[in-house]
């Protein structure tokens, strides 16, 4: 066996949730629900049954949609849950809207736009300054 300074490929880490409560969900999110995996359609508080929400949930292999009814408080596995937050910008003490996902968690620096306009480096060939 011959010795190689290589490193070994690191392993792609598998995808974890983030518990969500079942009326913070929205549209779009994908979670865990009776054990498969399903993209929420829409969510309806429920006049009759004030302690439950109606969810309307898509297979996300494909399938029909259906609706069912999940307490209120119960906690699912939330697996793509794309919310808009607050963070603060990596160049000044300002926060910046981001669009993140916080099931796989937050690992960005943003820049707000100040920021962003006296970076030196172009973001593009389309923005690179022209000297005539």
């Amino acid at each position: 066996m011959s010795e190689s300074n290589e490193k070994p490929m690191p392993r792609p880490r598998p995808r974890q949730g983030q518990p969500i409560r079942t009326e913070e969900l929205v549209r779009r999110d994908q979670v865990l629900l009776f054990g498969r995996l399903v993209e929420i359609a829409d969510v309806q508080s429920v006049g009759d049954f004030p302690t439950t929400v109606n969810l309307v949930i898509m297979p996300v292999g494909g399938g029909q949609p259906r609706e069912t009814l999940v307490p209120r408080g119960m906690l699912l596995m939330g697996l793509r849950v794309e919310r808009t937050l607050q963070l603060r910008c990596a160049g000044c003490p300002s926060t910046t809207p981001v669009r993140v996902d916080v099931a796989a968690g937050v690992d960005v620096q943003p820049l707000c736009v100040g920021c962003r306009a006296r970076s030196n480096k172009p973001l593009g060939p389309w923005l690179t300054p022209v000297r005539h």
